[in-house]
């Protein structure tokens, strides 16, 4: 059934994140990929939805968050939510066991943002350097068409991610024949994926959307209650957006986490956090949960928290 929305598009162009409307009407049917894998007549207490971030699309690994789990990923969570949700059982033993955990595959959201790499994570790089490598790339490809690749890419990355969540969820309840409380767990351009569809998913449930776990969210808005770390700005690079992390909320801040580290040009904006990224590919938004962070144990216990109420 089309569904209009009226919804946020992302687009990209040399590092920076540009913005536009659409009007989203019906979207292709969710692949048959997305269908759990479970054991017969077992309805799990919690299914995180997962939405990796940007070209996210090489650690692909399914994996099963509790020895005794009955539940396996289909790899699409990717390196940064995997260690999050490894996180959460390692540090709440056992909570994972009745898990589902769904990511979005590449048929449902591709994870599109073409951007030439200027340094590899964790490769600090010198402003000269930074300017040879940009230059050697403009020489042979003009910056007009690095724009448009990263437009036309993330645009149709976006439409396909938003139209299709509410649809993986749906399919995900026949599926299973039952109503498990939901979680949304998204990274970057995940973050956006998931936020933007918060208040259809919860109406459509009928109020199962049980939290959201946010990490890198370009939407988060100045003053967002739900914000954990300890950012300069707290500010992302498009939470001035009459759509953002406040205005997309579907649940009460007590289930809301916004996670941003310091100088992650995405959340906690600015030149100084655009210059890192740049120079170090990526800078501080490659890192959660791949290097310790201050936000780390408060991101895993408000999850599991989630899950254990969800499960009682």
């Amino acid at each position: 059934m089309a569904t209009p929305h009226k919804l946020l598009t992302l687009a990209a162009a040399a590092g920076t994140f540009l913005s536009c409307w659409v009007g989203l009407a019906s979207s292709p049917a969710v692949a048959e990929s997305m269908s759990p894998s479970r054991a017969p007549e077992q309805c799990p207490a919690v299914t995180i939805i997962a939405a990796r971030g940007s070209e996210q699309n090489e650690n692909l690994e399914p994996t099963r968050y509790h020895p005794d789990s009955p539940w396996v990923s289909n790899g699409y969570e990717e390196e940064n939510l995997r260690a999050l949700l490894q996180a959460v059982e390692a540090r709440h033993p056992g909570v994972m066991k009745n898990v589902q955990v769904l990511p979005l595959d590449a048929e449902v959201y591709p994870a599109s943002l073409y951007i030439p790499r200027i340094a590899e994570v964790d490769e600090d790089v010198t402003p000269q350097e930074t300017l040879r490598r940009v230059a050697t790339l403009l020489s042979h490809t003009p910056p007009q068409e690095i724009a448009a690749t990263a437009i036309n890419g993330l645009s149709d990355s976006v439409y396909r991610g938003v139209t299709g969540v509410p649809r993986v969820v749906a399919a995900n309840d026949a599926a299973l024949g039952c109503h498990p409380q939901y979680i949304f767990l998204g990274y970057s351009q995940g973050a956006v994926i998931l936020e933007a569809t918060e208040k259809e998913v919860q109406n459509n449930t009928g109020g199962r959307l049980r939290g959201a776990v946010y990490l890198g969210n370009p939407l988060l808005a100045p003053g967002d209650p739900s914000l954990i770390g300890q950012p300069g700005t707290g500010h992302g690079v498009l939470g001035d957006l009459p759509v953002n992390s406040r205005t997309l909320a579907a649940t009460d801040p007590s289930h809301r986490v916004n996670y941003c580290l310091a100088q992650d040009f995405a959340c906690d904006g600015g030149l100084n956090s655009a210059s890192t990224a740049m120079n170090n590919g990526g800078g501080a938004h490659a890192n959660y949960f791949l290097k310790p962070g201050p936000g780390d144990n408060a991101t895993v216990d408000a999850l599991a928290r989630w899950i254990k109420e969800a499960s009682q």
